[in-house]
């Protein structure tokens, strides 16, 4: 099918998401495609795949990861054959600095069509604190937390088990989240203290899309991104989602002139006719932290 045939005018698009991420991708797909109707798929639980804070593993890449749950989600609501679902990951690079990769996938079952994206880019916040003191905890978090827009989640350093057993069932309450206010803070200190052998607590953010401003804005440009390769053609067969599909080689830094993990070429590929092209990256734009030398 012709890029310039390919639409999603009127479709029926089911978006699953716990965390609100909808809100960032919708408005991306109503600018290009007209009476789009979206339905949530709030009854599956995406936490049973992996939690950021760390209770569920993820069981493998973002890619496979996105595949899993989307085949999940066409699964649990069957008669929709158009879906859309999100991935990402974060890596501390510097202090208060993450580099947040946002992963979006939306597979189109009318005609066989996979189509995925991933945007990355850094984002600024708090760090990891730990401390037995709620007078520290309590100055870090006001200063450190802009609430309701961004929210933490509070744990014990280094929990007893015994105790831990003892008061909870659930393994996974060692870890509170949906802290919106000072208040809730404090009782969650308090408990993650005495759970913890040491009496230490670590307060960090609660990266959560709907709790991190950044990570949404993000999203958005992922969303915008995913489109505009789908509108991009096969220089072959014109068929949509002529996209980058693997990276070769390892750029030298420009300081030190050390190998990098920064790729040399990109490789472009179509998934109807598997045409491919490779192309030289321009190397001035790669990050500083793909240096181990320079950003060890």
């Amino acid at each position: 099918m012709n890029s310039l045939m390919y639409t999603l005018n009127n479709a029926d698009i089911l978006i699953a998401s716990m965390h609100q991420k909808e809100k960032a991708i919708m408005p991306a797909f109503d600018a290009y495609y007209n009476d789009i109707c979206r339905h949530i798929a709030d009854k599956l639980n995406t936490d049973q795949f992996w939690t950021f804070s760390g209770e569920i593993k993820r069981p493998t890449d973002m890619q496979n990861t996105l595949s899993m749950k989307i085949t999940a989600a066409l699964s649990l609501y069957s008669k929709y054959t158009i879906a859309i679902w999100t991935e990402w990951s974060f890596t501390s690079i510097f202090p208060w600095i993450v580099r947040n990769t946002e992963c979006i996938m939306l597979q189109d079952k009318r005609f066989w069509y996979t189509f995925s994206t991933c945007y990355t880019a850094t984002i600024s916040c708090p760090q990891r604190f730990c401390t037995n003191s709620w007078c520290d905890a309590s100055e870090f978090i006001l200063t450190s937390f802009l609430f309701p827009e961004e929210w933490c989640i509070i744990y014990p350093e280094k929990y007893s088990s015994t105790l831990f057993h003892r008061l909870y069932n659930n393994k996974n309450n060692w870890i509170t989240k949906w802290i919106t206010d000072l208040e809730s803070a404090k009782t969650a200190f308090f408990i993650a203290s005495k759970i913890s052998s040491n009496n230490k607590v670590i307060i960090e953010p609660d990266f959560r899309a709907l709790f991190c401003p950044q990570r949404m804005k993000n999203i958005v440009l992922a969303a915008n991104q995913l489109i505009k390769q789908i509108q991009t053609s096969c220089p072959n067969c014109f068929s949509p989602w002529w996209t980058i599909k693997d990276q070769e080689g390892l750029a030298l830094c420009h300081f030190c002139s050390s190998v990098t993990t920064y790729p040399t070429h990109e490789i472009r590929w179509c998934q109807n006719c598997a045409y491919r092209v490779k192309k030289e990256i321009d190397i001035l734009q790669f990050p500083l932290d793909s240096c181990s030398i320079c950003n060890p």
